[in-house]
Order: C-alpha cells, then structure tokens, then sequence
C-alpha cells in the first residue's frame, strides 16, 4: 500500500525535501495540479512519488510559501534526481512564471513515448498516462464518472479541505510514472537520445519563444542506470 503524507508545514515541508534530495534511487514522479494550470494560471499542489511508492502532497494551496519557503523549488532545481512528468508542458509553464524555476534533468513519459513511436517508423502521437499503463502492464487507480465529472471544473482542484477522492486522484497521477519511465528508457533507442533530448526543450513550455530555455534536459540519462 502506499504511503501518502499531505504537507502544509513549512518545517515538514523542508524536511521531506532533505530526504528526497537524498534518495537512494534519485527518481521522483511529479504532478502539479491548479486553477487553470499553465502560464496564466495557478499551482495548489505539487504530488511527488518515489521508488517506495512513497506519495507527497504539498499543499500550496493552503501554504502558499511552500515552493519557495518549503524548499520544494530544490527538488526542481536538483540536476541529480530525475524529475518523471506526464505531459510536463502545464506544470513547467506555470512553474516558471510563478516562481521563476526552471525544472532540471526531468523526462517526459508522453514524449517519450511519441519519440520511440518515430523510432520504429510511425507518427508520434500524445497518449494519456493510462494507455502507457496499460501498455507497459502498470497499475493504476481510475476515477469513477461522478469524479471525472467533477474535475472537469477548472477550479476543482483549489477546493479545500483536500477529499479523500482528491487524494486518491493525486495519488494515482504519480505512482505510475517511475515504472513506466523504467520501461520507456529500456525501449528508447540511444540514437534517439538527441531527437528525445530537441523536443524535449521544444515542448517544455506553452511558448517556447518567449520563455527562456537554458535548463539541461534530462542531462544525465545516458548514464542513468535501471534502478
């Protein structure tokens, strides 16, 4: 079962920060949720995961100084541990136009994905992370309709107190991404690391012309080993 700890307190907050910048394994899946995500929205929580199926919710709804104050800006800023994302286009936007971060050595399933389709001769094409569950055999918590439905408001996820379906929900958009990075690295071909690598600056941002783009991509993956 996995461990989830939700995480308002500034002194917490640093503390789990210390321990996940000391991982035995240095891979975290991330999810970042909001009002609106993206440049001209807002962050209300940041979910990490880890090899141990160990989840963290920061609250940043709650503590709006948690990014900065909480140092959970280190674990974006770290070029030791692999940041894992779904579709990281959302949570970087944002990222960098609330709090001025740039995310370091981070790897994007979903492009990832599109680039190993082009690897074996087919289109690329976005998949949501529940086709690379169930491509890749991971398991995955599936909302009912009556909680789809409800995420459909943009403002869902800044509701408070936290439910126990908003937890569940969080929760099962980061367990999956360490085991299916595990899987995608092992079928990318090494000559596609440069092309993964391209697009991977291209499709950081919603405008990438205007956002400054000097951050290094996933700059240690060729020496990654499978944890």
């Amino acid at each position: 079962m996995p461990k989830i700890k939700v995480i308002s307190s500034l002194e917490t907050s640093e503390k789990v920060v210390k321990s996940l910048l000391c991982l035995d394994k240095p891979v975290i899946g991330v999810n970042c949720k909001g009002a609106d995500l993206g440049p001209h929205g807002r962050i209300t929580q940041v979910t990490i995961s880890t090899c141990c199926d160990d989840v963290y919710i920061f609250d940043v709804r709650r503590q709006p100084n948690i990014i900065i104050d909480g140092a959970v800006i280190r674990l974006f800023q770290s070029r030791e541990l692999v940041k894992v994302f779904h579709d990281c286009k959302a949570d970087s936007s944002a990222l960098k136009k609330i709090y001025g971060v740039d995310i370091n050595n981070y790897f994007d399933v979903q492009l990832a994905f599109s680039t190993i389709l082009e690897q074996h001769g087919f289109p690329p094409r976005k998949v949501p992370l529940s086709y690379l569950c169930d491509r890749f055999g991971v398991d995955r918590f599936t909302p009912d309709r009556g909680q789809q439905m409800k995420m459909t408001d943009m403002n869902y996820w800044a509701l408070r107190p936290l439910t126990s379906e908003m937890i569940d929900v969080s929760s099962a958009d980061v367990l999956p991404l360490i085991p299916v990075y595990h899987s995608l690295t092992q079928d990318l071909s090494p000559d596609m690391f440069s092309w993964f690598e391209c697009q991977s600056i291209d499709s950081k941002f919603y405008n990438p012309n205007k956002v400054k783009r000097s951050v290094p991509v996933c700059e240690r993956m060729k020496k990654i080993k499978h944890i």
